[in-house]
């Protein structure tokens, strides 16, 4: 007897926004205070990956996932959660940015991936 094969595909999302995982996430499977909980890990400056899965038909084979379009796969996910890093300075940057301060040359941190933190 030849075995079943279920394929699940998992998403994350973190060059672009993590609430662009939520938009393609079954509503019941995202947390109710998610833009909350998403807006207080930025503004205390983590870095956020959005995480998400879901089984594909068993009738599809792998061959016939690979011709896909990213809009077939990537639609009623399940949310995973959100992985929360913090990238710390390194020791020799604080001075930089103090010598910056007083020379009154503005300093940013552009991650490109959530507006909070500009």
């Amino acid at each position: 007897k030849k075995a079943s094969l279920c394929l699940k595909v998992t998403c994350k999302c973190s060059c672009c926004l993590p609430e662009k995982i939520a938009s393609l996430c079954l509503k019941n499977t995202l947390p109710i205070n998610f833009n909350d909980l998403l807006k207080d890990y930025t503004l205390q400056g983590f870095r956020i990956i959005a995480l998400a899965w879901r089984a594909l038909d068993r009738e599809l084979t792998w061959h016939h996932v690979q011709e896909l379009k990213r809009d077939q796969i990537e639609i009623d996910l399940t949310f995973l959660g959100l992985l929360v890093m913090q990238n710390k300075l390194k020791p020799e940057t604080i001075p930089v940015i103090q010598i910056l301060h007083k020379a009154e040359i503005r300093t940013m941190m552009a991650t490109g991936n959530v507006v909070y933190l500009v």
